[in-house]
C-alpha cells in the first residue's frame, strides 16, 4: 500500500475531531503528559511523582488526590466536564497537578500526625491559642472533657473537623507556595481551579435557604476564603455566619505566612472559635448515626483484640468502617470538598478517655511518630552545629529575574496530544490495511512443487508494546554504532550519494572557509552537496526463526544483526523489508513481517525486538516469498540477505531434497536479478556454504560482522 504523506495528514486531521473526551483525558499519553509535568515540579527536590489519569463518572468521585508517590486525578469529575473547552480543562489538570505536587513537597504531615494524637488526648498542638475570648475558653475547656471521655462520636466529630480545618490552612498554603515559585501553567491552572470552585459555589443565603448545617456553611466559607481570597454572598447577607467569617480571616491570612505549627495553632483557634456550631453538629451526626450493633460495651481489651477489633491510641475501641462512613456521610452533607490527604492520612483517629491525660497525650505523640517513620510528605532537613557548615568559601545571591517556568501553552499541547493519538489511530489503521494486502498478495505467491499445499500465513503487530520500546532502548546504542560503521565501509558510494555532506578546499564554491584563509594556493571554499538521485537498491533480509536458533542464544544474534541492517539502509534511503519465518503444524508457512518496505508508524525498529526462535524452518517457502516480494520494487539492484543457523528441517522437507531445492530457487532468483548474501549463525556453516556458495559469511562474531559485510558486499555489488 502506497499513501503519500500528504494523504496521511488528512487522514490525521480527520481522526482528531472523532476523539472524545474520555480517549483523550483520560488515556495513557494524558498521564505520561502530566507525570512528565509533574516531574518538572518535584525532580528538583529530589521527589519524582507519577500522575494516573482515570474515568469515575458516579456522583461524588473525588477530583484528585494524592498518596506521596502519585496523584490521581478524576477526569470525568463533574466539576472537569462542564469547563466549556477541552483547553481549560487540561489547564485545570495542570493546576490540580501543581496543587498535588505542593502538598508533596511543602506539607508537614508529621506535624499533622502530632496534632490529631494530642486532640485525640483532649489537647491543642502545639498549644492552646494565648489570648482566648470567654466564649472561647468555655469551648477549650468542654474540648478537654470531652478528650478524657469516652464519647466515640463527640470525638470523631472533632478530629474530623480539625482535619478540614488542617486542610484548609493547607491548600492555601500550599497553593501560595506553588504560585510564588511556577508563574506559568502552575499559576494559572490553579487560579482556574480556584476561581471554578467559587463559581459553583451556593450564595450564603442559598446555603442557608437549602438547610445546609451550620458546620457546613462555615466550612464552606472558610474553604472559599482560602482558595480564593472571597465568598459568594450574592444577596449582601450580613449576618452570624459572615461575623464569624471574619473574624478568622486575619488569623488564616497570619498563619499561611508563618511555619506548620502555626497552621496547626490557627486550625484549633477555628475549632474554638466554631465550636458552638461544632457541638450542634455532634448531636446532629449522633441522630443519624445507625444504632450500635453490640449493645455490650464492656468488651476488654484482651478479648477485643482476640476477636480482631482496632483499637484506638490508648486502647479503647476504634468506629468500625460501618461507623465510620456513616459518621463522614452525615458530615459531608453540603460541604464544598477540599484536597484529599495521602493514603493513611484521612482518617483521623479515635482514643477514648485515659484518666491520665498526659501519658495518653505521650502515646499518641508515640504512635505518630512510629506511623510517619517512612511518610513522604517533607523533603528531610539535616540539622548542623555550625552556621558555616559545608558551606565552604561559596556565597547565595538572588535571582530577581525568575519568574518560574513560564509554561502556558495549554492550548498547544492539548492539540499535540490530540495529534498524537489520531496519528497512532490512523497508523494503525493504515498497517492493518497493509497486513490485508500484504495477505493478499501472499496468497499470490507461486511455492513451487516442492511445497504444494503450503499456506502462507502473514502476521504483523498493528501496535508496538511498550515492553518491545524498552527492549530496544536498552539495547540499541552499541548496535547503531555498527550500523554506521556498515554504512561507512559497506555503501561508501551510497553515502556519497545520498547523505548531504560538505566539500572543503575548492577554488570557488558557496561558502569561505574562514579556517583555509592562510593557504596561498587559493583553496579556499567550500560547498554542501546535496542527493541528486534516488536511490537504486531495494534490501531484504529473511531471518530463520526456527527452534535450534534458541541455542547458544543465536536468536539474540540475529534480533542484533536485523537492527544493525535496518538502521544502515534507512540512514542510507534503502527501502528494506525485514521477516522472520517458521513452520508450524504440516501446512503453514508463519511469516512475521517485522520492516514493511511501506511501513509509515515508525515503529518497525521495534517491532525487530519480536524476533524470535519459534518452531520448524522451511526456507525455500520463506525464501521464494521472500524473492518475488524483492521483484515487486522498482529499484534496479535487489539484494537478499539470509540469516539462518543450518539447514531446512521441517516435516516433510529436509535433507538432500531440500537443499536441491534451495539451491534451485537461489539460482532462479539469480537470474531474475537478485543477489544473494548468507550470513550463517551457530556452527552448521558447511551446509549453508553449500547452498548459498560464495556469497556467504560467518555472523556469529557480531562486533566482526560490519567488516566482514563491507568487504563481501563491495565484491557483490561491483559485479
Amino acid at each position: 500500500m502506497r499513501i503519500s504523506p500528504r494523504q496521511i495528514r488528512k487522514l490525521i486531521e480527520s481522526e482528531k475531531g472523532k476523539i472524545s473526551d474520555k480517549e483523550i483525558f483520560s488515556g495513557p499519553k494524558m498521564s505520561a503528559y502530566l507525570t512528565d509535568f509533574a516531574c518538572g515540579l518535584t525532580n528538583r527536590y529530589k521527589r519524582p511523582v507519577r500522575v494516573q489519569v482515570t474515568w469515575d463518572e458516579q456522583p461524588g468521585a473525588a477530583v484528585a488526590f494524592t498518596n506521596g508517590a502519585s496523584i490521581h486525578i478524576n477526569a470525568a469529575s463533574e466539576i472537569l466536564t462542564h469547563l466549556p473547552s477541552r483547553q481549560l480543562r487540561l489547564l485545570y489538570m495542570q493546576g490540580t497537578v501543581g496543587h498535588e505536587c505542593g502538598h508533596i513537597l511543602y506539607t508537614d504531615f508529621v506535624q499533622m500526625k502530632l496534632f490529631q494524637g494530642a486532640l485525640s488526648a483532649g489537647k491543642l498542638y502545639p498549644c492552646p491559642p494565648e489570648e482566648l475570648s470567654p466564649t472561647e475558653a468555655l469551648a477549650l475547656l468542654e474540648l478537654e472533657d470531652i478528650g478524657r471521655g469516652s464519647d466515640r462520636i463527640a470525638k470523631q466529630v472533632i478530629l474530623s473537623q480539625a482535619f478540614d480545618y488542617w486542610n484548609i490552612m493547607e491548600d492555601y498554603y500550599v497553593n501560595a507556595q506553588m504560585c510564588d515559585r511556577f508563574k506559568g501553567s502552575v499559576r494559572s491552572g490553579i487560579l482556574l481551579s480556584n476561581d471554578t470552585m467559587l463559581n459553583r459555589c451556593l450564595s450564603i443565603h442559598e446555603q442557608i435557604k437549602k438547610g445546609l448545617p451550620p458546620l457546613s456553611i462555615i466550612h464552606n466559607l472558610l474553604l472559599q476564603y482560602a482558595l480564593s481570597g472571597t465568598v459568594n454572598n450574592l444577596g449582601d447577607y450580613d449576618g452570624e455566619y459572615m461575623d464569624k467569617l471574619l473574624a478568622c480571616t486575619g488569623w488564616i491570612d497570619e498563619a499561611v505566612m508563618g511555619d506548620a505549627k502555626a497552621r496547626l495553632q490557627t486550625a484549633g483557634r477555628l475549632l474554638l472559635h466554631t465550636w458552638s456550631y461544632i457541638k450542634s453538629e455532634i448531636e446532629r451526626v449522633r441522630e443519624m448515626m445507625p444504632p450500635p450493633s453490640d449493645p455490650d460495651t464492656s468488651v476488654d481489651a484482651e478479648e477485643t483484640a482476640a476477636s480482631g477489633k482496632r483499637i484506638g491510641l490508648s486502647g479503647s475501641e476504634d468506629l468500625t468502617d460501618e461507623e465510620y462512613e456513616a459518621l463522614v456521610s452525615a458530615m459531608g452533607h453540603g460541604r464544598i470538598s477540599g484536597a484529599e490527604a495521602p493514603d493513611g492520612e484521612g482518617r483521623p483517629t479515635l482514643s477514648s478517655g485515659d484518666p491520665d491525660a498526659k501519658e495518653e497525650y505521650d502515646n499518641a505523640v508515640a504512635e505518630a511518630l512510629r506511623a510517619t517513620r517512612a511518610e513522604g510528605g517533607r523533603i528531610p532537613l539535616r540539622k548542623t552545629d555550625t552556621l558555616s557548615e559545608g558551606n565552604g568559601d561559596g556565597g547565595t545571591e538572588e535571582n530577581t529575574l525568575y519568574s518560574g517556568s513560564g509554561y502556558t501553552r495549554a492550548g498547544s499541547d492539548i492539540n499535540r496530544l490530540l495529534s498524537d493519538m489520531a496519528e497512532e489511530k490512523v497508523s494503525e489503521r493504515i498497517e492493518k490495511q497493509i497486513s490485508e494486502e500484504l495477505q493478499a498478495e501472499a496468497d499470490k505467491v507461486r511455492l513451487g512443487n516442492a511445497h504444494a499445499g503450503i499456506n502462507i500465513r502473514l502476521n504483523r503487530l498493528y501496535a508496538v508494546d511498550e515492553n518491545l520500546i524498552t527492549q530496544y532502548n536498552l539495547v540499541a546504542a552499541p548496535l547503531l554504532a555498527l550500523s554506521k560503521q556498515l554504512e561507512q565501509e559497506a555503501f561508501p558510494d551510497f553515502a556519497d550519494r545520498c547523505i548531504p555532506h560538505k566539500r572543503k578546499g575548492l577554488v570557488s564554491g558557496s561558502t569561505m572557509d574562514t579556517a583555509r584563509l592562510y593557504r596561498k594556493d587559493g583553496l579556499i571554499f567550500s560547498k554542501t552537496k546535496y542527493p541528486m538521485e534516488e536511490q537504486d537498491m531495494a534490501v531484504a533480509l529473511c531471518v530463520d526463526e526456527s527452534g535450534s536458533m534458541f541455542c547458544g542464544d543465536r536468536i539474540t544474534a540475529a534480533r542484533a544483526t536485523s537492527v544493525v541492517l535496518y538502521h544502515c539502509c534507512v540512514d542510507l534511503g534503502i527501502p528494506i523489508l525485514i521477516c522472520g519465518h517458521t513452520f508450524t503444524g504440516r501446512d503453514t508457512l508463519e511469516i512475521q513481517s517485522y520492516a514493511e518496505f511501506d511501513s509509515i508508524d515508525g515503529n518497525d525498529k521495534y517491532r525487530l525486538m519480536d524476533i524470535a526462535a519459534r518452531d520448524n524452518n522451511r526456507d525455500g517457502a520463506a525464501l521464494r516469498y521472500t524473492c518475488e516480494r524483492l521483484l515487486q520494487r522498482p529499484e534496479n539492484r535487489k539484494l537478499l540477505f539470509i540469516l539462518s543457523d543450518g539447514q531446512p528441517a521441517a516435516p516433510g522437507y529436509s535433507g538432500t531434497e531440500a537443499e536441491a531445492d534451495m539451491r534451485g530457487i537461489v539460482q532462479e532468483y539469480t537470474r531474475a536479478g537478485i543477489t544473494f548474501l548468507a550470513a550463517a549463525i551457530g556452527d552448521d556453516h558447511d551446509n549453508i556454504r553449500r547452498i548459498y556458495g560464495a556469497s556467504y559469511l560467518d555472523a556469529t562474531n557480531l562486533k566482526k560482522l560490519p567488516a566482514k559485510l563491507a568487504r563481501l558486499l563491495f565484491d557483490l555489488l561491483q559485479k
